[in-house]
């Protein structure tokens, strides 16, 4: 057949050109001198030419440390313009930004440090003990520290100013080299053993994150978006700030969350886009009504929730206080979400996850003992009547597929190729809508945060007083569900105070992790089935009778 067409040029562009870093290079030249960033912490704001500028600072001082191709850079940063030039300017060096939680202990980073072999660390100075001791510990020890303070520097670290210091404003010649299959991020994500993992994301991913989510929120070069979400979250970083950045709009940075914070920002800024949890939304809502502010730049864009079902009062009541643009979004760190109710579908379709985006495909897979249902395969499909449960399966463009040295994880969320099944057991309708009734797992989802009970069982066990325990999650009106632990004691005289100041001591557990309620019941109250395994869904219920009614 004669061949009609050569799309080789085409191809060199597409794999050149479609990447962050050009698209920086893009706004560059249409909007310069716009406002690209806005940092109200730290009195700074970075037009879309000053954010490339010292991007580009960054860049050189990787080369001239003698950073290669995908050597990783690690930032224990929190929400401020730095993770911006950070994470572009390690781009624009060929380098992978990992961008941990910043609210870890030193026990876990240690692990995250060791998982990425990263060649600098950067770090903010709220987490400066922490840092140093990760750093300190780790046996993948990087080859420069840098905090992003200028007073009490530890010895050996460096200053952010001083590593960028006297380096060139120009772009870097390994810029040209960034392809659209090239990694540039690590986010960690928690496994089925509670130890974070991490799944590395390429260019085209965020760039197709970036397309869509412009399209789904309708931003534009006018929109303003507020970060209220952590940054080294997937639901921080490509499901909001890093599209409106993308459409030409502009980001203002939180560098804490507060309710009060958040509505004077969105009235100073002329906000118009946020992405957070329902209980961001609520708590807003509730000092609205006590103290109102001006948000009616929030009607010029949307509001999108994520993280947890969103029900129908608590939507009625931010299209009343907030805005009637109400979206809720549903998917993973790795996968990005892959279905959205609109505006159009609120509050109606509130409690439901609503249908596939449209590049995405959603299926209800039905869960077998022995296997994991194909969603391949139309005997292994749920029947569309919204009563029969099964588990979750997506495709998606937006997802890596794999986690970083962690083979097991990877073939448990991704047993069938380009398919990830999350967990998330859910019903759906003859619609196509979705509705998730729980998890296969048993995580804890507190504050958006995920929470595995093994990692804070095995803390609890180190007590000298503790013979046993169980962890599980409760529903709680503010955080979704609040971290509960059922003990047996060695020592009769331990009490919930004993063991709440060892777990805030503790340097394997994150403040966020501790359990928030005790109770003490004897061994045999606690439920192993035949081979020794604890059966922590029947832990679950009777924590759903002992602690009722949570605020």
């Amino acid at each position: 057949m004669k061949k009609i067409a050569d799309y080789s040029a085409w191809m060199e562009l597409w794999e050149r050109e479609y990447t962050l870093t050009r698209q920086l290079y893009r706004n560059v030249l249409r909007w310069g001198s716009k406002e690209a960033i806005i940092d109200p912490k730290n009195n700074k704001t970075l037009t879309f030419k000053e954010l490339d500028e010292e991007s580009n600072r960054f860049a050189h001082a990787l080369l001239d440390l003698g950073a290669k191709p995908f050597d990783v850079v690690m930032g224990n940063v929190m929400d401020t313009y730095h993770w911006f030039t950070i994470f572009m300017g390690s781009m624009k060096a060929r380098c992978i930004f990992s961008s941990v939680n910043t609210r870890l202990p030193e026990g876990q980073l240690c692990h995250l440090m060791d998982d990425s072999e990263p060649r600098v660390f950067v770090y903010d100075p709220e987490v400066k003990d922490t840092s140093v001791k990760t750093a300190e510990l780790a046996e993948k020890k990087p080859k420069l520290c840098i905090m992003l303070g200028k007073d009490d520097i530890h010895d050996g670290h460096m200053t952010y100013e001083e590593f960028i210091k006297g380096k060139s404003i120009a772009s870097p010649v390994t810029e040209k080299s960034v392809r659209w299959v090239d990694p540039c991020l690590i986010l960690y994500t928690s496994g089925t053993t509670g130890l974070p993992k991490g799944f590395p994301i390429n260019q085209a991913m965020i760039f197709f994150d970036n397309m869509m989510n412009a399209a789904l929120e309708k931003l534009d070069s006018s929109s303003v978006n507020l970060a209220t979400n952590p940054l080294f979250h997937r639901g921080g970083n490509t499901t909001g700030v890093l599209p409106c950045l993308h459409a030409g709009g502009t980001v203002v940075t939180m560098k804490h969350f507060s309710e009060e914070l958040a509505l004077d920002y969105v009235e100073k800024y002329k906000v118009t886009h946020m992405v957070s949890a329902p209980t961001v939304y609520e708590r807003m809502c509730i000092l609205q009504e006590q103290k109102p502010r001006d948000v009616s730049s929030l009607q010029r864009g949307c509001i999108t929730s994520m993280g947890a079902p969103l029900d129908k009062e608590a939507c009625l009541k931010m299209m009343k206080l907030l805005t009637p643009n109400v979206m809720n979004g549903y998917g993973t760190a790795d996968g990005h979400w892959v279905t959205m109710l609109r505006p159009y579908e609120l509050p109606e379709g509130a409690g439901t996850i609503g249908l596939a985006v449209p590049e995405d495909i959603v299926k209800l897979v039905k869960v077998y003992p022995d296997r994991r249902g194909n969603p391949e395969n139309p005997d292994d499909l749920c029947p569309m009547d919204g009563e029969t449960e099964g588990e979750i399966a997506l495709r998606t463009i937006h997802c890596p597929y794999q986690y970083i040295n962690r083979p097991e994880d990877t073939a448990k969320a991704f047993p069938y190729r380009g398919w990830q099944l999350p967990g998330d057991v859910a019903t759906w309708d003859k619609d196509g809508y979705i509705t998730v009734q729980g998890r296969t797992d048993d995580m804890i989802i507190s504050g958006g945060e995920n929470i595995h009970p093994v990692i804070v069982e095995e803390v609890l066990k180190e007590h000298r007083g503790v013979l046993e325990a169980f962890v599980t999650g409760i529903p709680s009106q503010e955080w979704g569900q609040a971290v509960v632990a059922y003990v047996t004691r060695k020592d009769p005289t331990i009490t919930e105070k004993d063991l709440d100041e060892f777990c805030k001591s503790h340097p394997g557990l994150a403040r966020y992790q501790r359990p928030r309620y005790y109770k003490f019941v004897e061994l045999k109250e606690l439920p192993f089935n035949p081979a020794g395994k604890k059966m922590h869904y029947t832990i679950k219920e009777r924590a759903a009778k002992d602690f009722p009614n949570l605020p």
